[in-house]
């Protein structure tokens, strides 16, 4: 499969796509990663809608209510008010064959939610293929429902023609990874404390 890639033209990642990543000096400005980031979160939120960016994406599940749901809330209806998409994940269990819940608020607040499951080649132990939806059994209840990918969700919500292409098939796509850095990134504190170019979306 590498070879295949190694053989093929080289094409280039989409410039559109800016990952908002949360590192060591995003910890030490506004402490560890957790619930209470909801907060910052509805404040990051407001920041991008502002700066013009189409789709926020969060690769995190809200399976529990928090009391800095209001201040996300908050953010994530400025957002939508923007006309720009919000989606979060939710996380398949496997072993019971169905998703772990969103806290009512925000599911009634986001645009969508989108599964973030990604199955490893057993061979490899490795995320070679991604799907655009991910099938869910619902527990006991024989019933196979197709939740889509939190991916192809914010790929359908800034082109159609990806809606009508993954509706097509639960068809697997093959990932072609190309190494670290290959999407413009920011820290996360950056974004909080407004210190990117206004015009990077």
């Amino acid at each position: 499969l590498d070879l295949r890639f190694r053989s093929r033209e080289q094409t280039s990642p989409h410039d559109r796509i800016v990952i908002i990543k949360i590192d060591e000096a995003t910890e030490e400005k506004l402490g560890p990663f957790g619930p209470n980031y909801r907060a910052h979160h509805g404040r990051i939120l407001k920041r991008l809608a502002d700066a013009g960016a189409k789709v926020v994406g969060f690769d995190i599940a809200f399976p529990r209510p928090s009391p800095h749901d209001g201040s996300m809330i908050e953010g994530i209806k400025h957002a939508r008010k923007k006309e720009t998409s919000v989606v979060v994940a939710s996380i398949y269990n496997e072993r019971e064959g169905r998703f772990s819940p969103t806290t009512k608020p925000i599911e009634e607040a986001v645009t969508a939610i989108g599964s973030a499951h990604l199955k490893k080649d057993p061979l490899t132990n490795l995320v070679r293929f991604a799907f655009p939806y991910t099938e869910a059994s619902k527990g006991n209840n024989p019933t196979v429902s197709l939740v889509p990918s939190l991916s192809s969700l914010m790929a359908s919500l800034t082109d159609p023609q990806v809606e009508k292409m993954s509706g097509r098939a639960n068809e697997p796509l093959t990932i072609n990874f190309r190494g670290p850095n290959l999407f413009k990134e920011i820290p996360y504190v950056e974004v909080y404390e407004g210190q990117f170019p206004t015009d990077f979306f």
